[in-house]
């Protein structure tokens, strides 16, 4: 084969061209080779122009330039590709919602063979146009592409050969013989071209920031300080916070701190997901600053993220899964007490953002419940410097990875007068002002949205109110888009650096011989360390929270109806609701009014004289049609659950506020667009879905699966009226049946007109109602809550309800079911019903949590 740089004709590209005859020798001897990032594979020195490219080709095929599929596969393998894919697409618009349902899982996961094209084959990005053929072969003759495939696809073992090992962690010597990992010519070339790759990357955020090459010595070190990440070692109790500026340690100005403990447990984890082909999957917890309110949901800083990286993770055979799961207005408590069950189970890094809303007590028990639900035990890091004392105690204590991302206005080029400011990159315009001109940046425009993008439909032919010509949530506490888009670079740069790690320890380890030692990536071990350690844990700020201590010790499970969270036809509430004898529950009737990716957003294009960055990690011009739908359905729950004495399901109980669509905060997912939307190009996932219901509602039942160590709590809103369930508006009688109920002193909120279609106010979802609202306290004395577990009914008093609700933060109202740690058991029915108050006292359901 000739060097990796030099170009390929469609004669030339065939499989067996990949090894030239020392790569032949090599393989027959599985003589072992160590890749230099400086030389071609067969020992020349590469050109000096090799030396300095950026990125390489990502998201079309995994073949140089040759003969490729629809999807930019090897001819030679699209056949069979095809038809996978195929089968693929079919299956995936059932009602299965267990892999993300998104377009990018429909796509890559089309087979369970772990072939490089598989993996390294990207769907385009649906969000962002395509450059011209002249642009693109522009970037492409300053910054390269990528040109590596694997020429031995046909040899490789069948089937997922990972997928028998706990955690994926197969150990070296059961890789098969022909297996890529045990391969010394695929693994010299691949990681030669990842280190070009991410160092090329690197550049290329560098140069989208005007602090590209070529630069004095002085300049290449001062822009390192922008993304640079302060790594202390050993106690971070004694060590202290890393950004108190007055002991001179880490820059909150620049990238962020970790510890050098913390960054190689990072570095484990992609390196697992390199070894075996794995999902890496990160998501962002937090309020509304972090959803990215005012802005359009993929200019939040974590998908900012997502579309620089997905390319590059592709490259290296990982599926990059980003989730925005943040919601505004709350804090994260409401989902982490079912960690797993909202955010997922499967989590590599995950990112708390939420100190507006959010106190010590509830972001301990965030941390602990992140590292002991789930089938991983991912990296932490926690956003601006709050609640330093819960990530340090972890880490010492039980070895938790953790850290906080900075800022990286350290490298933010600064303004001087308009004029000047039209010389700089788009990206830094106005960001940091120079002294004695600062309202030049604080009467920037800082926002970039729009509340429709389709040009091909009309919105109130489609049956939309009127578009809204004024975007909401571009208030001061709200970052605009280049706040968010720095922020993606940044924590795209964090991960740059651990990949770049990565590949330099698999180069090391690798010296005798692929595949990679065991102890340089096998995670059962490390995950069993940090899981027993925090379980031995019995101190915290957790257990200065007011809900029982066990919910600081043992995984919790819940249903809930906010979003987004993780596989919602699966995780809401209503999958665990009993119907009624008529197969009646409470359910979403809302519609998504259009399918399909938004149009052309003008937000995202790159200026002409500026760095597109995205496109030149991509490379070339994107293949697949990406107008497939990205909306499911989802099936009824298929419930043969008995029915206990006295317990019958209610008719009166109804699902509000919920977006329709894909609402998990997954990049490529799709949410809401509802008839009552006035602005849904923002495409926000974060809604408060409530279970409302009053007397009249009768009971709801739910089913648990199974309760160890008894804890039932059940979270609910006590702040709403009549008005939040037209649905028993005219109802006389529990479940509106014969028996007449004699009715309180709610006459006038009966006769107020009942809306049919609820408008949703992200920031206050309710406070568009017309009457006013009663909290629990102004229920009436005769108001009664019912509960049953089991068949055995409590009934509470006012008195009684209002003693054991627990409020731990803001629009948080809970109750305790169940306490008792002896109580183990399945198919456990919890119900509850109101009394003695009609149409007076309502209440929202939204989660019901267990251990």
């Amino acid at each position: 084969m000739k060097a990796l740089e030099m170009e390929f004709d469609a004669d030339e590209h065939e499989q067996e061209s990949f090894l030239d005859p020392d790569d032949r020798a090599l393989r027959e001897t599985k003589k072992p080779v160590k890749p230099s990032f400086f030389a071609t594979p067969n020992g020349k020195l590469a050109s000096s122009f090799m030396l300095i490219v950026v990125i390489v080709l990502i998201f079309s095929g995994v073949a140089p330039d040759g003969d490729y599929d629809d999807e930019g596969n090897d001819a030679g393998q699209a056949s069979s590709a095809s038809s996978t894919t195929s089968s693929s697409s079919s299956s995936s618009s059932s009602t299965d919602s267990s892999n993300g349902n998104s377009l990018i899982n429909r796509k890559m996961n089309h087979s369970t063979e772990l072939l490089y094209s598989n993996y390294a084959t990207i769907v385009p990005d649906p969000y962002v146009s395509q450059p011209s053929d002249e642009k693109l072969q522009t970037l492409q003759e300053k910054w390269s592409k990528w040109k590596f495939w694997d020429g031995d696809e046909e040899m490789r073992p069948k089937g997922d050969y990972c997928a028998a090992f706990t955690n994926r962690d197969i150990p070296g010597d059961a890789f098969p013989d022909n297996a890529w990992q045990a391969d010394a010519v695929f693994v010299n070339h691949y990681l030669d071209a990842a280190e070009q790759l991410i160092s090329r990357a690197k550049e290329a955020i560098f140069t989208e920031y005007g602090h590209g090459k070529p630069l004095p010595p002085e300049g290449l070190a001062e822009r390192l300080k922008m993304f640079h990440w302060d790594k202390p070692d050993g106690s971070l109790t004694e060590h202290g916070y890393p950004f108190d500026k007055t002991k001179g340690t880490g820059d909150p100005t620049q990238g962020g701190w970790t510890t050098k403990r913390s960054f190689q447990g990072l570095v484990r984890r992609l390196l697992h997901a390199m070894m075996t082909n794995d999902k890496f999957t990160v998501v962002l917890a937090g309020h509304s600053a972090a959803a990215g309110h005012g802005n359009h949901f993929h200019q939040s800083y974590i998908h900012q993220m997502h579309k620089i990286m997905a390319p590059i993770f592709a490259r290296l055979g990982v599926q990059l899964v980003t989730r925005n799961q943040a919601i505004g207005g709350l804090g994260t408590l409401p989902m982490a007490l079912a960690f797993a069950d909202m955010y997922g189970d499967d989590i590599d890094l995950i990112l708390w953002d939420s100190g507006m809303t959010e106190g010590k007590e509830a972001f301990d028990l965030f941390l602990r419940q992140a590292l002991l639900s789930g089938k991983k035990v991912p990296v932490v890091w926690a956003g601006h410097g709050e609640y330093f004392e819960a990530l340090s105690h972890l880490h010492d204590a039980a070895d938790v990875d953790v850290g906080e991302w900075g800022t990286a206005m350290a490298g933010i080029l600064k303004t001087n007068s308009n004029k000047q400011a039209k010389t700089l990159p788009k990206a830094v315009r106005y960001m940091s002002c120079e002294s004695g001109v600062e309202d030049l940046c604080k009467n920037a425009e800082r926002f970039c949205a729009s509340c429709w993008l389709r040009t091909d439909l009309d919105p109130q032919k489609l049956g939309f109110p009127p578009i809204r010509p004024n975007i909401g949530g571009q208030v001061r506490w709200h970052p605009g888009w280049q706040a968010h888009q720095l922020t993606g670079r940044l924590l795209a740069f964090a991960l740059l650096e651990a990949l770049q790690d990565a590949v330099q320890q698999w180069s090391e380890g690798t010296m005798g011989g692929p595949p990679l030692d065991d102890d340089y990536w096998h995670i059962t071990a490390y995950y069993d360390n940090i899981r027993n350690k925090v379980n031995a844990l019995d101190s915290g700020l957790c257990f200065d929270g007011q809900w029982p201590s066990r919910a600081c010790l043992k995984p919790m499970h819940g249903r809930g109806e906010h979003t987004p969270r993780v596989n919602p036809s699966q995780s809401g509430l209503t999958s665990i609701i009993r119907p009624t004898a008529s197969g009646y529950k409470p359910y979403i009737s809302a519609k998504p009014l259009y399918d399909g990716p938004d149009g052309h957003n003008p937000c995202y294009d790159v200026a002409d004289d500026d760095i597109d960055t995205l496109t030149i990690v991509s490379g070339r011009r994107q293949l697949i049609d990406a107008d497939a739908s990205l909306l499911l359905s989802y099936p009824l729950r298929d419930s043969s659950s008995r029915y206990l004495a006295g317990v019958v399901p209610g008719k009166g109980w109804e699902l509000v506020y919920e977006k329709p669509g894909l609402c998990d905060g997954d990049y490529y997912s799709i949410c809401g667009r509802a008839s009552n939307d006035d602005c849904p190009a923002l495409a926000h996932h974060d809604s408060r879905g409530t279970i409302v219901g009053n007397e009249l509602s009768g009971w709801i039942v739910m089913d648990i699966p199974e309760v160890k160590n008894g804890l039932i709590m059940l979270r609910f809103l006590s702040y709403l009226t009549s008005e939040d369930s037209p649905m028993t508006k005219d109802w006389t009688s529990v479940n509106n049946e014969r028996r007449s109920l004699r009715l309180g002193s709610n006459e006038t909120l009966r006769r107020l007109s009942m809306q049919s279609d609820l408008h949703y106010d992200m920031e206050n979802p309710m406070d568009t109602n017309a009457a006013r609202r009663l909290t629990a306290k102004e229920f009436p004395d005769s108001f009664k809550l019912e509960y049953s577990v089991n068949g055995a009914v409590t009934t509470l008093s006012k008195d009684e309800f209002l003693l054991r609700i627990i409020e731990p933060q803001r629009v948080f109202e809970m109750i305790t079911l169940l306490d008792d740690a002896s109580f183990s058991s399945t198919n456990v029915e919890v119900a509850i019903r109101l009394r003695d108050c009609g149409h007076d006292c309502m209440i929202g359901l939204t989660h019901l949590y267990w251990t």
